[in-house]
């Protein structure tokens, strides 16, 4: 029993693989379409506006606005911001 379910699952996959592999030589299968316009964001924060400011306007969240300012720069940006605000001690070399 137990290998008749494993062979299921062996042409289960086979079938998936040979139906993904069809539609993406149609041109079927490419994902979503983004939902954020990079160009924009970064267009936005060269003009001075905050992260909130843009994430407000654009309808997005903070998070989004950040990954599209670049990822982890921003992201350490952020968290500094947020050391900051909060008065976070950093670690003590002991």
């Amino acid at each position: 029993m137990i290998t008749s379910a494993a062979f299921e699952t062996d042409v289960r996959r086979e079938r998936q693989a040979e139906g993904i592999a069809k539609a993406k030589g149609a041109g079927v299968y490419k994902g979503r379409k983004p939902s954020i316009n990079s160009a924009e964001v970064r267009a936005l924060k060269q003009n001075g506006r905050g992260v909130t400011e843009i994430a407000s306007e654009l309808g997005i969240s903070r998070q989004s606005v950040y990954r599209a300012l670049g990822g982890a720069e921003a992201t350490a940006t952020a968290l500094k911001r947020t050391r900051e605000a909060q008065k976070v001690p950093r670690r003590m070399k002991l």
